[in-house]
């Protein structure tokens, strides 16, 4: 299997798993704790995923704004700015405040 199948695999399932945990609203604070977590994977997951297919395309992308530039001009992703301001800044303010 190649290695950008098998990563891609792998982010069907995380991220499955993260649908799954905001399913439900969280009861407790180790509930949110548990979404974060799952949502830090799934993100960690995501940029190395399109850094493997970047590699394969002949771009080199080690770091994960730099994935994520990379994606955002080539439009895998819409609707996010990239400016001077962390990326992963962005993805945690549309995470909805949830009050315990």
């Amino acid at each position: 299997m190649r290695k950008i199948d098998q990563s891609f695999r792998n982010l069907k399932l995380v991220f499955s798993a993260l649908k799954e945990s905001v399913s439900t609203p969280p009861v407790e604070n180790r509930d949110f704790a548990g979404i974060v977590q799952s949502f830090e994977f799934t993100y960690e997951l995501t940029w190395k995923t399109l850094k493997i297919y970047l590699e394969q395309q002949g771009i080199s992308a080690p770091f994960p704004r730099v994935c994520l530039e990379e994606a955002l001009k080539r439009g895998f992703c819409t609707g996010m700015k990239c400016g001077k301001r962390s990326l992963k800044i962005e993805i945690y303010q549309r995470i909805p405040t949830i009050n315990l």
